[in-house]
């Protein structure tokens, strides 16, 4: 998988912007900041799977905030459904 510069859902735009050091800075690999429409994510916090399954955390907290669902800050939650969603996209076969 690679890191997107951008992505679309619900028909806005959001930049995927490198942002190494926020693990020692903020303690965290991936930030969503949804008035800038952005995801902040540092590209440099470990290995690339890491950095992916983090991709993916921040893309299910847009998905909860576009469905102005309740979960959208439960970090429990929303970091279980990343790691199986991103379980089923690394695992996947194609023919």
């Amino acid at each position: 998988m690679r890191i997107p510069k951008y992505f679309m859902i619900g028909g806005i735009k959001v930049e995927v912007v490198p942002k190494p050091g926020m693990l020692n800075d903020r303690k965290c690999i991936g930030l969503c900041v949804y008035r800038e429409q952005r995801i902040y994510i540092d590209t440099e916090a470990g290995p690339e799977e890491t950095v992916e399954q983090a991709l993916i955390h921040e893309m299910v907290h847009w998905i909860l905030f576009i469905m102005n669902n309740d979960l959208v800050n439960d970090e429990k939650f929303v970091d279980l459904f990343a790691h199986l969603a991103y379980q089923i996209l690394d695992s996947a076969v194609y023919e």
